[in-house]
């Protein structure tokens, strides 16, 4: 398929805004570039970036954000708005998307949601539940792992033994939730979700996995030529530590150890390109069992 028939795929329906997914290094961005040239210089459309790492500046090699002559070509959303040190979630990228999707199509363009995080991605198109807001004094007091986990087990017991091995991040989140909402997890999720009031299609990047895997291979080299852990070195020197959830993105908390002298740089690359594989095949079976509906592009 050329790229004038993958243009007029994704923007045939005029009231339906299009999303384009794909597991890492599958050519989501080279993709959205190609379209744009479609426009000769002046984009038809403007990106919603939906990748849960891109909208931390600073962290630009090890994300893999678009380049600046893809910025030039085409307006992106979503990217470079939060310090490191920083919080974002689902509901928050919701918010935003939507806003931006108003604006957009008020200046007679087209949004495009283009992204990997599935989370995100599935809470936009199929609804999430209205969750209280982070708790600024919770997270002040700086609880242990397991006063959090007695706390959570007070409201949800089932949630504070499945979130045992999990972040100390991911336990405040649940805790704030179902403190907030005075109900736990379980009775939460039958409660009815707050739906888009725009209505969306989704279109799959599919690449063989032999060819996947050397994409991803050739990326994680690039990045390290690149100054990725040069990039890991400047956060560190900004007060960036490997617990923030900024740093739960590939790569980082690896380039984190690996300056703690727990393992050789070939290990550390090694060690990157075989996570990435793995966060790619996780991607891939999110995208097939938690989207409904998804018409396929192969690249």
């Amino acid at each position: 398929m050329n790229i004038s028939d993958i243009f007029v795929k994704l923007f045939s329906a005029p009231n339906v805004v299009p999303v384009l997914v794909g597991p890492t290094a599958s050519g989501k961005t080279e993709l959205i570039f190609e379209l744009a040239q479609i426009s000769k210089g002046n984009a038809s459309f403007e990106v919603i970036s939906a990748d849960a790492f891109q909208v931390y500046r600073g962290m630009d090699i090890g994300t893999a954000k678009p380049s600046t002559d893809i910025l030039k070509a085409v307006k992106h959303y979503l990217v470079d708005i939060l310090e490191p040190n920083e919080t974002f979630s689902a509901g928050e990228f919701i918010r935003i998307a939507e806003k931006k999707m108003e604006e957009i199509l008020s200046r007679d363009k087209r949004p495009i949601v283009c992204g990997g995080s599935g989370l995100y991605i599935t809470s936009l198109i199929s609804g999430m539940h209205e969750l209280p807001s982070a708790d600024p004094e919770l997270r002040r007091k700086k609880l242990g792992r397991e006063e959090l986990l007695s706390q959570l087990r007070l409201i949800d017991s089932e949630s504070a033994e499945q979130l045992r091995s999990e972040s100390d991040s991911r336990i405040i989140r649940r805790l704030e939730i179902c403190s907030g909402m005075g109900l736990p997890m379980s009775e939460i999720l039958k409660l009815e979700k707050l739906k888009s009031k725009f209505s969306f299609k989704v279109f799959r990047i599919e690449v063989v996995r032999k060819k996947l895997y050397e994409r991803i291979n050739k990326r994680v080299e690039e990045m390290f030529e690149k100054g990725f852990i040069e990039e890991v070195k400047r956060l560190i020197k900004d007060g960036i530590n490997s617990d923030m959830p900024s740093q739960r993105a590939i790569g980082y908390r690896e380039v984190h150890e690996y300056l703690e002298g727990k393992m050789s740089e070939e290990e550390l690359k090694v060690l990157v390109a075989a996570n990435s594989r793995h966060y790619a095949k996780r991607q891939e079976t999110w995208f097939r069992h938690k989207i409904g509906n998804y018409e396929s592009i192969r690249i």
